[in-house]
C-alpha cells in the first residue's frame, strides 16, 4: 500500500518562491517576506531607503558636476575641427595661388546660395569647386534631387557647431546653408567700401594677386556663418577666420556691429584694420615665431 502524505497545517510553496529561496542562500542576502512567509535568513548587505536616497542623491551631484565639463569639452573639440577645417581650406587656397601665378582662387562669388549676386564668371564654379584637387571633394553637398532637404554634412566645408548654429536675426540661416551645399565657410569675394554703403567692386578678393594687400595678417580670405549675433556665433560668441598669410584665429563678435563682413571683411587688403586687431595679430604672430625658433634652439 502507498504511504499517504499528511499535508495538512502546512503552506504550499511555488516553485518560484523555492527557486527565491535557493538564491537568496547562495547571495546571503536579507530577511525576506513573501505573502507573509518569512525566510528566516539575515541579510547583512541590504541597503535601506535612506542609503538609496543618498547614493541617488551623490550620483545626481556628480552628474551635475561632470555635465558642464562634458559640454564644455564638446564645444572645444567643436572648435578645434572647425580650426583644422580652416586651416586645410588656407592651405588649399596657398597651394592653389602657387598654381595659378600669385592670383587668388577667382570664385564666382561668396558662395552658390547668393546665386549670380556680384558674379565674376560664368560658369557654377565656387570654393569648393576650385579648391577640390588640393583638398577632395566636398562630401556634404546634398545629392541629386535632394537639394532641399536639410541635414548635418561631414566636410572638411562645413563646421560642425556653425552647421547647428541658427541666428534669430537671419531666420535663412538653415535654408542658406542647404541653399549653400552645406558650405558654412564664406569666401570672402568683395567687402565693401570703407563708408559701408556700397561694394568695393573694382577691387575684388576673387582673382586678386595675393601680393596686392596691405597686411597679409589680417586679411581675411574665408569666414564662417553665422556671423551676425555675437550670441549667436559658433565659437563662443565668436567665429574662426581663414587669412592670407595661413594663420587661422578665432576672433570675438561685437554686440555694435550687427555683422562682421559688413565690418572687418576689408581689414588688411586696404587697411590695417583697428589698433586692437593688430595689435592682438602682432602678439599672436610673435608667439609663433617665438614657438619655431624655440623648436629650432632644441632641434625638434
Amino acid at each position: 500500500t502507498k504511504k499517504r502524505t499528511h499535508t495538512r497545517g502546512r503552506a504550499k510553496c511555488p516553485a518560484s518562491f523555492l527557486m527565491f529561496l535557493a538564491l537568496g542562500q547562495a547571495g546571503n542576502l536579507s530577511t525576506y517576506q513573501f505573502r507573509g512567509v518569512k525566510t528566516g535568513r539575515s541579510f547583512p548587505n541590504a541597503f535601506t531607503l535612506i542609503e538609496l536616497l543618498l547614493v541617488i542623491a551623490v550620483i545626481a551631484i556628480l552628474a551635475a558636476l561632470l555635465l558642464p565639463a562634458l559640454a564644455s569639452a564638446k564645444t572645444k573639440a567643436g572648435q578645434a575641427v572647425c580650426l583644422n577645417n580652416g586651416r586645410q581650406i588656407g592651405l588649399a587656397a596657398t597651394l592653389y595661388t602657387y598654381d595659378a601665378d600669385g592670383r587668388l582662387p577667382l570664385c564666382q562669388n561668396w558662395g552658390r546660395a547668393w546665386g549670380r549676386d556680384h558674379a565674376l564668371r560664368r560658369d557654377s564654379v565656387w570654393m569648393p569647386e576650385l579648391l577640390e584637387p588640393y583638398i577632395g571633394k566636398n562630401t556634404g553637398a546634398p545629392r541629386p534631387g535632394q537639394r532641399r532637404q536639410s541635414r548635418l554634412p561631414q566636410s572638411v566645408f562645413a563646421c560642425p557647431v556653425g552647421v547647428r548654429t541658427d541666428d534669430t536675426r537671419a531666420g535663412w540661416m538653415a535654408e542658406l546653408f542647404v541653399k549653400n551645399d552645406h558650405v558654412t565657410y564664406v569666401w570672402n569675394h568683395i567687402y565693401l567700401k570703407k563708408v559701408r554703403n556700397t561694394y568695393e567692386v573694382q577691387r575684388p578678393v576673387s582673382g586678386r594677386r595675393a601680393s596686392d594687400c596691405v597686411s597679409s595678417s589680417i586679411a581675411a580670405l574665408a569666414w564662417e556663418l553665422p556671423c551676425y549675433n555675437p550670441d549667436q556665433m559658433p565659437h563662443r560668441k565668436g567665429l574662426v577666420l581663414s587669412y592670407l598669410d595661413g594663420h587661422l584665429a578665432r576672433v570675438p563678435g561685437s554686440t555694435k556691429e550687427h555683422s562682421w563682413w559688413a565690418y572687418h571683411s576689408r581689414d588688411g587688403w586696404e587697411e590695417a584694420g583697428t589698433p586692437a586687431a593688430t595689435a592682438t595679430n602682432l602678439r599672436r604672430l610673435a608667439r609663433c615665431w617665438f614657438c619655431v625658433g624655440l623648436r629650432h634652439a632644441l632641434g625638434l
